[in-house]
C-alpha cells in the first residue's frame, strides 16, 4: 500500500495522541469524519494500524493510581526477590515490573477515592497511600542499609546465647571466610548473599552470620563492602597503563550502582572515589 500525504499525517496524529476524538483529528487534517474512518479502516486492513483499544479514565470512576520508580542499589538477588515478594502482597498493587536504565523497578499502586460522594473517604484512602509509601520506604531502607536496623537484633551476647556453634567450627568458618574473601574475592559477585557464602563454606547461614557478627564485629553487608572498598582503594591508586576508571572499578569490585559505591566509599575513607584518587595522584 502506498501512503499519501494525508495517510502520513493521520499516522502522525495517532502517534502523537491516539486518544483524540476522531472529529478533532479529521478537523486537523481538514477532511470529513467519514473520510477519516475510511482511511483508518484501510490502514487496519493493510496491517499498518493493528487495532485500537479502550482506555478507561479510572479517576472519573473514583480510582486514583500513582507510580513509583525504585533504584535498588547495592543489594543481593535474594534481597531483591524478598523485596518484590513483599510488594506483591499489597492488595491495591496494579503493576510491578523490572525495568532497564536509571531505575530497577516500576510500581503502580491504585487506591479508591469517593471524594465527590463521601468526603471522609478522602482521608481514609490518603492514609492508605501514606501507609503504603512508608512501608515501601522502610523496606527499601532496610534493603540497602541494614545497619540502620542492626540495633533491633543486638546485644550479640544475648542473641547467640542459645547457639549450638562449636568453637572448633567457629575457627573453621573464620579461616574459610578469610580465605575466600581475601584470595578468591568472593565479594566481587554483585548478587552475593549470606546463603551463597554459607554454601561456599559448607556451614549453616546462621552460624556464618554469627561468626561475622562476633569475630569481625560487623554485619554481613558491612563485611562485604569493607573488602570491596579495600580493593577499590588499591585500584584507584594504581598507576599503570591498564588503570581502570571509577565506573569500571565499582562494577569490578561488586557494586552495581554509582550511588551505593560512593556512599560506601565515603563511609570507609571519608572521601569520594574521585577525591581519593586525586589525593593520591598528588603524592
Amino acid at each position: 500500500m502506498r501512503l499519501d500525504a494525508i495517510d502520513r499525517k493521520l499516522l502522525y496524529e495517532l502517534d502523537q495522541d491516539s486518544r483524540k476524538p476522531l472529529s478533532q483529528v479529521a478537523k486537523k487534517l481538514r477532511i470529513g469524519r467519514n473520510v477519516l474512518l475510511y482511511r483508518l479502516n484501510r490502514l487496519k486492513e493493510e496491517g499498518i494500524v493493528r487495532g485500537t483499544f479502550t482506555q478507561i479514565n479510572n479517576f472519573a470512576l473514583g480510582y486514583y493510581s500513582f507510580r513509583i520508580f525504585i533504584k535498588l542499589g547495592n543489594c543481593s538477588g535474594e534481597q531483591e526477590k524478598n523485596f518484590v515478594n513483599e510488594i506483591k502482597k499489597e492488595k491495591n498493587l496494579l503493576w510491578l515490573s523490572r525495568v532497564l536504565g536509571k531505575w530497577d523497578l516500576d510500581i503502580i499502586y491504585m487506591s479508591i477515592f469517593f471524594y465527590y460522594k463521601i468526603y471522609p473517604h478522602v482521608i481514609v484512602n490518603s492514609l492508605n497511600i501514606l501507609v503504603f509509601l512508608l512501608t515501601v520506604l522502610i523496606m527499601f531502607k532496610g534493603l540497602n542499609k541494614p545497619e540502620l536496623f542492626a540495633s533491633l537484633t543486638e546485644n550479640k551476647s544475648v542473641k547467640y546465647s542459645g547457639s549450638k556453634l562449636k568453637e572448633s567450627d567457629r575457627i573453621i568458618i573464620k579461616n574459610k571466610l578469610d580465605h575466600i574473601l581475601t584470595n578468591e574475592k568472593f565479594y566481587n559477585n554483585p548478587n552475593i548473599c549470606i546463603n551463597d557464602l554459607a554454601d561456599k563454606i559448607g556451614f549453616l547461614p546462621k552460624h556464618v552470620s554469627q561468626v561475622i557478627n562476633e569475630d569481625y564485629k560487623q554485619n554481613f553487608f558491612d563485611l562485604i563492602n569493607s573488602f570491596r572498598i579495600e580493593e577499590a582503594k588499591a585500584l584507584l591508586t594504581k598507576h599503570s597503563s591498564d588503570s581502570k576508571n571509577i565506573l569500571e572499578i565499582l562494577y569490578y569490585t561488586g557494586f552495581n550502582s554509582k550511588t551505593s559505591f560512593n556512599l560506601a566509599f565515603k563511609k570507609y575513607t571519608g572521601h569520594t572515589p574521585t577525591s581519593y584518587r586525586r589525593l593520591f595522584s598528588k603524592n
